[in-house]
């Protein structure tokens, strides 16, 4: 099974802009600050053109904006490139912003705006234009990716840190760069410009070009890290912060990697409480041994049927909708994908927990693979997720992994190094250490090692100093049990802001606003609309692991 490994989970899942309103404002006099993209020519006045409004094709409820941005907002002489911005127009008489950044980098987001709009408080709707954009390369902001070269991208994890391992993940990374970099069809000197710098300046260009004195910034996952590199470039433009599921940009590339697996690996042991305590789950895994009952944690389980599959791959048969078998076979790289796969949510983790609890009982492994696999297993409590078309009727638009890769590797750079070997080898030094830890997920470690190889990336970046937000009112959320970003981070970055306060989530999943946490909500929507933060640090609870899943006998 092949296996795309743009994964920090799209770190992400999900990475995304948003943008302003409907209706022509008129544009704002010129500010005198220091940071002001190319918007503006010599003589002070707007040289760039706010292009006649057109209604968006992922989304008619919102209105697009294509504007020919610089390539490179610190030349004037650069040439031009299309970046496409959505705004959603206030329903009441407001003119005030809201700025929604979502994930990736690579994730859609005039699409993802569509959705996200369904979900919010419609007070939101009344009072503010809200705003995204797609990122340079993704969907209508001349679409760039690089899809055969992250599904052909598909490398063993090492286990015993032998030398093959390193040549076999080497020769993975090195591959995945230079197929990628082809397939994208763009020249080295012109990606140097797809980083969060001139996303950044994209913004600010449509601020000015809309005629908004402010903004107020909701974001997620990536969207954090673009969010503060605009708000620190270009201070006094933003009213209030989000920060959901936030990235700390104060870690670089290796440090990422080691905290999101370390992270990655702490939420499955706590799955092991999680059992002791679930009716349900303890069962699963109870075992009778003569006149003993034993019941074993999860993780030694797991522990159990990695080392089988170590050893051989096992059959595995599918029992199609259509009452047809099909044969296939599991690995040991395969469950450790179905594992860091199943962490990001309440439900993932225990539909997780039944399928390994299936193959220890039964030696049946049809359900792991299916996890592995990203189908859906069916279960008679739980809803099979509804695939959401757009409005052509088309599956839904997916994260460009070609925007992904680019964008990390220029945001992050690449260790030192006068060689590939010299640069790759640093990320195989940074996972050697947690070897004898017993670490049970090591992707994290290498899902970003193309960038050893990315042509034009930076060697050892400096990385920003701790974002204080400064006069910036910021609301930062962190769920404890995140498997994409780590929550450290979240911590790491509220206690440094100036004027904000952390928001911790128990167990729950990567993203927490404009979902089922009333809690999440409230504080949210309060900055938003009333511009006012909790009196101090909050707490809202959420669940670990979902309902436990019923397999109905006949059910495939």
């Amino acid at each position: 099974m092949h296996r795309a490994l743009v994964s920090s989970p799209t770190f992400l899942a999900v990475w995304s802009l948003a943008f302003l309103s409907g209706c022509g404002a008129s544009p704002q006099s010129r500010e005198q600050s220091y940071g002001d993209p190319i918007v503006r020519n010599a003589s002070g006045k707007v040289s760039m053109q706010l292009p006649a409004p057109q209604p968006c094709e992922d989304s008619a409820d919102i209105t697009c904006y294509p504007i020919a941005m610089p390539l490179d907002h610190d030349n004037a002489k650069t040439s031009r490139m299309t970046v496409n911005f959505g705004v959603k127009a206030a329903s009441g008489q407001s003119r005030e912003a809201l700025l929604v950044l979502f994930g990736g980098p690579g994730d859609p987001g005039v699409y993802s705006l569509g959705r996200w709009l369904k979900r919010v408080n419609p007070e939101l709707l009344n009072r503010f234009d809200i705003v995204t954009m797609d990122l340079r390369g993704v969907r209508s902001s001349e679409a760039m990716d690089c899809q055969q070269a992250a599904i052909d991208y598909t490398f063993v994890p090492p286990w015993t840190y032998e030398e093959s391992e390193r040549l076999t993940l080497a020769e993975g990374a090195k591959t995945a760069a230079a197929a990628c970099v082809k397939e994208l069809n763009r020249a080295p000197d012109i990606l140097q410009y797809y980083n969060s710098e001139q996303a950044a300046a994209d913004l600010e260009s449509f601020r000015i070009l809309m005629g908004y004195s402010k903004w107020s910034i909701y974001s997620l996952s990536y969207g954090t890290q673009l969010a503060q590199t605009y708000v620190t470039r270009y201070p006094g433009r933003t009213k209030a912060l989000v920060l959901d599921g936030p990235v700390n940009l104060t870690v670089d590339l290796l440090g990422y990697g080691r905290d999101l697996a370390l992270a990655q690996n702490e939420i499955f042991k706590k799955l092991d409480a999680y059992c002791k305590e679930s009716p349900e789950c303890a069962a699963a895994f109870r075992t009778v041994s003569g006149k003993a009952t034993v019941l074993k944690a999860p993780t030694e389980v797991y522990d159990l049927l990695f080392n089988k599959l170590l050893e051989a791959p096992v059959p595995v048969q599918l029992k199609q909708s259509d009452g047809t078998i099909t044969e296939t076979s599991l690995g040991a790289y395969d469950l450790e994908f179905a594992l860091a796969g199943s962490l990001g949510s309440p439900g993932a983790r225990s539909r997780f927990l039944w399928a390994l609890a299936q193959a220890y009982q039964t030696g049946d492994f049809a359900a792991l693979y299916r996890i592995a696999d990203g189908q859906a297993e069916v279960f008679s409590n739980i809803p099979v997720p509804e695939k959401k078309p757009d409005v052509a009727g088309q599956p839904a638009p997916y994260m460009s992994s070609g925007v992904f890769w680019t964008f990390i590797c220029n945001d992050y750079g690449t260790p030192a190094g006068a060689t590939f070997e010299e640069r790759f080898d640093q990320f195989v030094a940074n996972a050697q250490p947690y070897v004898e830890e017993g670490l049970r997920i090591h992707g994290p470690f290498f899902s970003e090692a193309v960038c050893a190889d990315w042509p034009l990336a930076p060697q050892s970046v400096t990385r920003p100093a701790p974002f204080e937000g400064k006069d910036v009112p910021t609301l930062v959320i962190g769920a404890e049990a995140d498997a994409n970003v780590p929550y450290s981070h979240a911590v790491q970055i509220a206690q440094n802001l100036a004027e904000g306060r952390l928001v911790t989530v128990s167990g729950s999943q990567h993203v927490s606003y404009s979902y089922h946490i009333s809690c999440v909500n409230e504080v949210v929507e309060r900055l938003l609309l009333e511009g006012s933060l909790p009196e101090s640090q909050r707490r809202c609870e959420d669940e670990f692991v979902g309902v436990w899943p019923v397999k109905e006998a006949s059910a495939p």
